[in-house]
């Protein structure tokens, strides 16, 4: 049976208001993604003068490709507060090194591997529907971002200055960015890669 959203439907399997016969102006979309994960996680210390933590996730998504539609990111730190080892002085009050590694991963919008029409300005008093102007890829993979940080972290004459140090990197990989071609073809999508190299200093006084 049609649905009566005003007087009566064009399309009786299309339950929309948008399909009305004498129709608003309204816009109405549906979305359904679901994302299954697992994930772990431990931290360990010692002494107090070492800490080491690590986590582990994995995501199945709807949204991408069955064959690509898992992912695992994992990520571990670790700290030295080799202070601990060195005589008591009045310069060095207090030092630490660290690092860590992270990997993040990320799914798409739903309905990126297949084309969709939506429904767009009627015809005079006929339904329409529009065709889709990104191109889709059925062989999407999941966004993965890697970092990579080290640094260390110094204080002197019982904790009045100190400064830290960090320099990290971040690698992306099967990032999907839309790239405009051609409008005889519509849009496609491309995975590029980059890369972000950086270098921080916060030095501290009290």
């Amino acid at each position: 049976m049609p649905v009566k959203t005003l007087t009566t439907t064009r399309v009786k399997v299309v339950y929309n208001i948008a399909a009305s016969k004498n129709r608003p102006n309204v816009i109405n979309n549906v979305f359904q993604r679901k994302v299954n994960s697992a994930y772990a996680n431990a931290s360990i210390g010692f002494n107090d003068f070492i800490y080491i933590d690590a986590s582990a996730r994995n995501d199945w998504s709807s949204t991408l490709p069955k064959a690509n539609n898992s992912y695992f990111y994992p990520s571990v730190s670790a700290s030295l507060i080799f202070s601990e080892f060195l005589p008591k002085n009045n310069i060095l009050s207090f030092g630490k090194v660290q690092a860590g590694y992270a990997k993040v991963g990320t799914d798409v919008d739903p309905y990126k591997t297949a084309a969709i029409y939506s429904t767009t300005a009627p015809f005079g008093d006929k339904s329409a529907q529009g065709i889709p102007t990104l191109l889709p890829n059925a062989d999407l993979k999941p966004g993965l971002s890697s970092s990579y940080e080290a640094g260390i972290d110094l204080k002197f004459f019982n904790n009045i200055l100190g400064f830290e140090v960090t320099a990290y990197q971040n690698d992306n990989k099967d990032q999907i960015i839309p790239i405009p071609v051609s409008s005889a073809s519509g849009y496609a999508t491309k995975r590029a890669r980059d890369a972000k190299n950086a270098f921080r200093l916060c030095p501290s006084l009290k």
